[in-house]
C-alpha cells in the first residue's frame, strides 16, 4: 500500500513539473495552452468570449546586459510572483519563454481589455527592485486578443494578442501606451 501511495505522490508531483515553469513557478506554456483549448472550446459552445493578453517586458536584454542574467531572472520571478497575486482564480498566468508572460481570462471580453492590460502594466511598472546599488523598475508592453463567433482555432487569437503587443511596442497600439506610469 505504501508504494501506491509512493507512486501517486510522484505522478503528482510530475505533474506540476511539467505543468509549471521552473524559474517562475507559475504556469508554462503546455499549462497555458492546455487552458487555451479547454477555454477555446468553451466559449465555442457557450458564445462566452474569452480575453487572452500577452505581455512583453521592456528592454528585458539591456537588464541582462548592464547587471547580468541572474538580475534577468530576479526580473522575472518577481514579475511572476506580482501579477500572479493580482489574477483570479479562473485565469491562467504563464510564462510562455524570455521575457514574455500570458494571461488567458475566461469570461472577460472586449470592453475589460483596456483596463485590464493597464492594471497588469502598472503592476508591473510597481515594481522596485535594486541591482548593485541601482533602483530598477521594469515596464511591459501588453497586447490582447479577444475570442469572436467563428475563430477556427485557438491560435488565431493568440496571433491576434501577439500583433496588438508588436503594435503596442512599435508604439501604434490601441489607446495609450501601458509601459508609463500614468
Amino acid at each position: 500500500m505504501r508504494l501506491l501511495f509512493d507512486l501517486d505522490d510522484a505522478r503528482r508531483r510530475l505533474e506540476v513539473l511539467t505543468l509549471t515553469d521552473d524559474l517562475t513557478g507559475v504556469a508554462n506554456r503546455r499549462k497555458l495552452m492546455e487552458q487555451l483549448e479547454l477555454e477555446f472550446s468553451r466559449s465555442r459552445r457557450s458564445g462566452e468570449p474569452f480575453l487572452l493578453l500577452s505581455l512583453d517586458l521592456d528592454d528585458f536584454k539591456g537588464v541582462n546586459d548592464r547587471f547580468g542574467h541572474l538580475a534577468g531572472d530576479q526580473v522575472l520571478r518577481e514579475t511572476a510572483k506580482t501579477v500572479q497575486a493580482q489574477v483570479r482564480v479562473i485565469d491562467t498566468f504563464a510564462h510562455v519563454g524570455g521575457d514574455e508572460f500570458v494571461l488567458l481570462a475566461p469570461a472577460a471580453g472586449a470592453t475589460e481589455a483596456p483596463e485590464l492590460a493597464r492594471r497588469m502594466a502598472e503592476l508591473i511598472l510597481a515594481i522596485r527592485l535594486e541591482f548593485n546599488g541601482q533602483p530598477y523598475s521594469p515596464s511591459a508592453s501588453v497586447g490582447w486578443g479577444v475570442w469572436k463567433p467563428g475563430m477556427a482555432t485557438s491560435e488565431e487569437i493568440l496571433r491576434t494578442a501577439d500583433r496588438s503587443l508588436y503594435a503596442e511596442k512599435a508604439g501604434k497600439g490601441i489607446g495609450r501606451s501601458f509601459n508609463t506610469p500614468g
